[in-house]
């Protein structure tokens, strides 16, 4: 019993406890109340990431000079307020800054995942025997992690844990097989790592980091590890099929078989999901309800209300709209190459064929104002559907107008 007393005793407290310890007390009130009121400011700033980063980065600087002023720690503690204010400061603002990401690149990224998915350890030159089932997959949750955790540091230290799997793993295969393997191997394993854990907001996680670790902690092994993981993100997104070793053939056919799997899969999903949504607002429960909460928010008729028009809606409409669409397709088949005078130099034009070159003219504006009409007629159907009440202030019309 004495020797638990003692080892709790001696036990290295927690930097973070610490540093909210003497957050709450109240020699620290005055940049206490900052730091709330600031918070609550950025919640409701409406400007772009780039200047809500530097608006975070400059607040968490000036805290962590102001707090040290208060405190006048030692260096080592110094630094691990300043981790502590870091995170304390991105944690509360994690949602409102990582909504404001573009999603594009993720939504492209998980679309190569699949895509890439045939490939194997030895397309990127992995030799035989590095690649152990058991430990890739502990470096595979690593790597998914990273998107649970709400702080920069956080999120590089899954990153670091997951690529220092890989570095022992290979590291390991090297003493097992007697065969020569490096730092000349880790990078492969690791993009094939990465291929296989198929991260949903690796871009989005990166620029996080990028953005909101401060560059006096981003370094060291912390800093090498991090562009590993980056760099491994962009040869993903930048394959090129002389970058594998197989047949350029046979790497066409595979990308070209699991893009239609893909458009074929999330096509399916998308539908399924609608019908679910469809069924589940157009089906009450037993007791009568169709959202179950223990907020009366949740559980008023009104949401209910909401609920049943939305679905109506969308069941009325969804098929209209499609159409609408399916219209518009149609004009997808035009080859402007099939017209006579496509690309013809003026100067080689003859008289006689001027009346041809204003009939095909004249056809071409009919074409356009055609698609343009149709194109009004689908955005005109959908604003409609989402708020009918809100006036049109700029109609894709517009933007294929004759100038």
């Amino acid at each position: 019993m004495d020797s638990q007393n003692k080892a709790k005793k001696t036990e290295k407290p927690d930097f973070y406890a610490n540093f909210v310890q003497k957050l709450q007390q109240n020699k620290s009130s005055s940049i206490r109340n900052s730091f709330v009121n600031f918070i609550k400011d950025i919640q409701k700033d409406r400007r772009d990431i780039l200047d809500l980063v530097d608006a975070v980065n400059d607040f968490r600087e000036n805290f962590e000079v102001q707090f040290q002023d208060i405190w006048n720690e030692d260096e080592e503690t110094e630094e691990q307020n300043g981790e502590a204010i870091e995170g304390l400061i991105t944690k509360n603002l994690y949602d409102k800054l990582v909504g404001l990401y573009p999603l594009q690149r993720d939504k492209t990224l998980a679309k190569l995942f699949y895509v890439y998915s045939f490939i194997e350890p030895k397309h990127l030159e992995i030799p035989e025997g590095i690649i152990t089932d058991s430990v890739l997959q502990h470096a595979i949750t690593q790597i998914n992690k990273i998107e649970k955790y709400k702080t920069p540091r956080d999120k590089v230290i899954s990153i670091i844990n997951a690529c220092k799997i890989i570095s022992t793993m290979v590291q390991q295969a090297q003493k097992n097989t007697n065969k020569l393997t490096g730092a000349d191997d880790f990078l492969p394993t690791l993009i094939y790592t990465v291929i296989k854990a198929k991260p949903t907001n690796a871009t989005c996680d990166l620029s996080f980091i990028r953005d909101l670790r401060s560059t006096r902690r981003l370094r060291g092994m912390e800093e090498y590890y991090f562009t590993a993981y980056e760099s491994a993100i962009h040869f993903v997104e930048n394959l090129e099929k002389s970058q594998l070793k197989m047949d350029k053939d046979e790497f066409e056919r595979l990308v070209t078989e699991n893009t239609e799997k893909y458009t074929k899969e999330t096509s399916e999903i998308l539908e399924t999901r609608m019908q679910d949504v469809n069924k589940e607002n157009l089906e009450p429960s037993q007791e009568g309800t169709i959202i179950k909460s223990d907020s009366d928010l949740y559980q008023s008729d009104n949401l209910k209300a909401i609920a049943e028009d939305i679905a109506e809606s969308m069941q009325e409409n969804y098929k209209e709209i499609l159409k609408k669409m399916q219209e518009l397709k149609e004009f997808g088949n035009f080859d402007p190459k099939s017209q006579k005078y496509y690309n013809k130099n003026p100067r080689d034009l003859t008289i006689g064929e001027i009346d041809g070159l204003v009939g095909d003219f004249n056809s071409m504006c009919n074409l356009h104002r055609e698609v343009s009409r149709k194109i009004e007629e689908l955005n005109n159907l959908v604003e409609e559907k989402i708020n009918p009440k809100k006036k049109q202030e700029r109609s894709l019309f517009k933007l294929f107008k004759l100038t």
